[in-house]
């Protein structure tokens, strides 16, 4: 080797060990400096509540006093006080004789066969446990306001393929061409129905994820793909249908429950939604799921431009959410971590003005997962490893229990919900926050301790950081020095726990892998 080229070499490993103790000491810096908290003066979106969705669990709670546990949990000012429910218009696979689905996760329908007539007819006893739930969530003393009627699949007696889990081969449209108005009429007369009893109908949902292949061997609930002019040409249907219709005004339609934001899944159907301008006009929203997003800012940031450029105006409904793939149990701090890290990346980047779970409920009759008190899963039961927890996943429900045993457990997502849902009541108004630091430390504090604020219709200021480091955290309270406030934490020992109330120090701290809620008077 020359000369020339061991200086050059050696200049190389110079400044390689150069960056690197640079990159150590920018970490070293964000793990040991104290950050102040402060805002920025300027407001984002007005939050419109929060909600959870009623497949499949609903239909199962026949035992009166069991359902009132759960909807307590959901629905009330002492449980999570969620105002938004997403009331399943089931395809009716479970009545379907020729049904592909051998789970749970076939639904009941109004819409029924009636042997003596050979026709199909309007039942709206049908499907009586799910619909007790929602009347109950309605009841005087719990918090719903706001009903969004959605359908994962048209009813089965309207497809290709005579089942609402998709045709038997994927990516194809299953809904009839000729079922199309079939499918419109048949969403008009269920809502009409609710709205005749009183239900707080807010939207309409007629299409659920259409970007995803359904059908197949494999298909095991219900689900229809639709490509982009599919969605577009349902929509207006659906709309002259509605048009049409003795419903109020103010239900609108809620587009497109979309199953990913990132630009390839998601671009092509807002450009042919934006086609439709009678469409575009009535709605009022953009609905997304924020499945496989766990961790990641660009694609909501991404999202939130697409709809501003194809639908300029919309906000965001983000409708749907679990961890996938599941990967802590029910009762493991990780998952309320991820859980808290996803609704404050949804709020903050996707600018998303709702913010709904998927699964409430999960029997473990059903699921086989057993929480047990040191958290982890107790009982899978061999030979159903596919359904348990690292098989399936189906660690995703915000409660645990057994309808046969009437045990009731609250999942740690519960209360990772619970401390927004609880404070951040409709109506208020996120809060732009930063922190002292720029670039690469600012970049590393809202991966690992996202920071959420908002302005109560109550004059209250609620904040929530959740810290998803394993080591403890400090911040400078900054623009909340001196101000009086109660705080809330749950970590890996607590739940919700009310840790304090006062006056706020000079300095906040927060444990390793835990949960912080502070509401500011």
């Amino acid at each position: 080797m020359s000369r020339t080229v061991k200086k050059t070499v050696a200049a190389i490993l110079i400044t390689v060990a150069i960056l690197t103790v640079a990159a150590g000491a920018v970490y070293l810096a964000f793990t040991l400096s104290t950050p102040a908290l402060r805002l920025t003066g300027r407001t984002a979106q007005t939050i419109e509540g929060f909600g959870v969705t009623g497949a499949w669990w609903a239909q199962e709670l026949d035992d009166p006093e069991y359902r009132s546990a759960i909807v307590e949990a959901l629905f009330s000012d002492e449980g999570l006080a969620l105002n938004i429910y997403r009331y399943n218009i089931g395809a009716g696979e479970a009545d379907n004789p020729d049904s592909f689905v051998t789970t749970n996760r076939a639904s009941r329908s109004f819409y029924v066969y009636n042997p003596e007539t050979g026709e199909f007819e309007y039942d709206f006893s049908a499907d009586p446990n799910a619909y007790a739930v929602l009347t109950e969530a309605l009841s005087p003393g719990h918090t719903v306001d706001q009903v969004i009627l959605f359908a994962n699949s048209p009813h089965y007696s309207m497809t290709v393929s005579g089942s609402a889990t998709g045709q038997k081969e994927t990516h194809l449209l299953n809904l009839r061409q000729d079922a199309f108005y079939d499918y419109a009429d048949y969403l008009v007369t269920i809502a009409e129905h609710f709205v005749s009893e009183g239900v707080p109908v807010s939207y309409i949902s007629p299409i659920n994820e259409p970007q995803w292949s359904w059908g197949g061997p494999y298909a095991v609930q219900e689900g229809c793909h639709y490509e982009p002019e599919d969605v577009a040409t349902l929509a207006e249907v659906l709309y002259y249908r509605m048009l049409d219709s003795d419903l109020p005004d103010g239900i609108k339609m809620s587009l497109f429950e979309s199953g990913s934001v990132k630009p390839g899944d998601f671009k092509p159907y807002l450009e042919a939604l934006s086609a439709k301008t009678d469409v575009m006009n009535a709605i009022d929203h953009i609905s997304v799921h924020s499945y496989h997003l766990d961790g990641k800012i660009s694609y909501r940031k991404t999202g939130a431009k697409l709809v501003n450029e194809y639908a300029p105006g919309k906000k965001i409904h983000m409708t749907e959410w679990c961890e996938l793939p599941c990967e802590h149990a029910p009762m493991d701090i990780g998952g309320a971590l991820i859980t808290a890290q996803t609704i404050a990346f949804d709020l903050n980047y996707l600018n998303a003005v709702s913010w709904q779970s998927w699964k409430a409920f999960e029997n473990i009759v059903e699921s086989n997962l057993m929480p047990s008190e040191n958290g982890t899963v107790a009982e899978v039961r061999p030979g159903d490893v596919a359904k348990g927890f690292f098989g399936g996943g189906y660690s995703d429900a915000l409660l645990y229990g057994s309808t046969e045993t009437g045990e009731l457990y609250f999942s740690k997502r519960y209360y990772a919900l619970q401390h927004y849902s609880k404070f951040v009541t409709p109506g208020s108004v996120r809060l732009e926050c930063e922190t002292e630091f720029a670039g690469a430390f600012e970049t590393l504090r809202e991966y690992t301790l996202p920071v959420s604020a908002f302005l109560t219709p109550e004059g209250k200021t609620v904040v929530v950081i959740t810290n998803t480091t394993g080591v403890e955290r400090q911040l400078k309270s900054g623009d909340f020095n001196g101000r009086k406030a109660v705080v809330y934490r749950t970590d890996a020992e607590s739940n919700m726990a009310k840790i304090s109330e006062g006056i706020t120090g000079k300095k906040i701290s927060l444990p390793a892998e835990s949960i912080t809620t502070f509401v500011f008077d």
